[in-house]
């Protein structure tokens, strides 16, 4: 009797394990999938991100051919139509504004006469639109930008201030050959004052400024518009700035911070600040630079504030609190 009275325990354990073993396994293969699911979304996406990329791509090398079919034609006057007409090709250059990416300030050197020469190296770009035309009429137009360096040599060896020769070059990464970037930078160098405290100076200041101007990684139509038009950056950057205002005091944390009238480490200094010395926080450069402070390099933005005394300026973000 005690054994035939286990049977229906048994029986329904053994139903209850089935039933249970079932979900598992229809809980298991639903989650494989999900999963599969997932991955399979994840490599459909990379693929159409990867196909409008090659597309993009040789959509804009078909763009810089015609450019450079037209350029080739516009001082050439052999070409004709079927009907024998002549065909005039022409490429006019609309250049937009520059933008400033920063500059050296002015590198001065005097000698004890009284003797001086100053130099000065701005880095901006512009953005170009080609248009390309036959007979005068538009047939397209495609764009393209222009990294321009300007060096400003001055000197005082009388009583007259002059202007040296200088530097206005450009160089346009799209159609141009990245050898004239280069040959633009050793025309930079060629450009030394006399001393060898001023010399080391002002290499170290275009240097920097070449550095953190971004300028190097700006090799492209489509990078200028990044820079330009920082679409994925907007919403952190004002999330940051808002973070910044909500918190105005800034706390030095060195002794004598100087703060400059511009965010370049060559610009005038207005006043050093005692650490410990708390300042209004009013906004944030576009620049980076990298300082040295305790041998140790310190890459960060330059902040504008107002300091104890009243003044308005820039500080470098190595040193303070927030």
């Amino acid at each position: 009797m005690k054994t035939n009275s286990t049977k229906p325990t048994v029986l329904i354990a053994l139903l209850f394990l089935l039933a249970f073993s079932s979900c598992k396994k229809d809980s298991e293969t639903k989650n494989v999938a999900e999963a599969t699911a997932d991955k399979t979304e994840q490599i459909d996406s990379k693929i159409l991100k990867e196909k409008n990329a090659a597309e993009k791509a040789i959509k804009r090398e078909k763009e810089l051919k015609l450019l450079d079919s037209y350029k080739d034609r516009q001082y050439k006057n052999d070409f004709v139509d079927e009907n024998g007409i002549p065909i005039s090709y022409t490429v006019k250059r609309l250049i937009g504004e520059k933008i400033n990416l920063g500059t050296t300030g002015v590198i001065k050197d005097i000698d004890p006469k009284g003797k001086w020469e100053s130099y000065e190296l701005k880095i901006s770009i512009q953005e170009i639109t080609n248009q390309l035309k036959i007979n005068g009429i538009l047939q397209d137009e495609i764009k393209t930008f222009q990294q321009v360096y300007e060096l400003e040599h001055k000197y005082n060896w009388g009583s007259v201030t002059n202007n040296g020769r200088g530097i206005n070059e450009t160089y346009e990464p799209d159609t141009e050959k990245a050898e004239k970037r280069v040959e633009i930078f050793q025309e930079i160098d060629r450009y030394s004052p006399t001393s060898e405290e001023s010399r080391t100076k002002w290499k170290q200041a275009y240097s920097a400024l070449i550095k953190n101007s971004g300028i190097l990684n700006m090799n492209s139509y489509e990078n200028f518009l990044n820079y330009k038009n920082p679409s994925s950056d907007i919403s952190a950057t004002k999330n940051e700035t808002k973070a910044l205002s909500d918190n105005l005091i800034f706390s030095i944390n060195v002794d004598n911070l100087r703060v400059r009238t511009s965010p370049e480490l060559n610009s005038e200094k207005i006043e050093n600040l005692a650490i410990g010395s708390q300042v209004e926080f009013i906004e944030k450069s576009n620049n980076q630079t990298t300082v040295e402070i305790n041998n140790k390099e310190i890459t960060e933005f330059w902040y504008k504030v107002k300091t104890p005394s009243g003044n308005i300026g820039w500080i470098h973000g190595c040193c303070f609190d927030k």
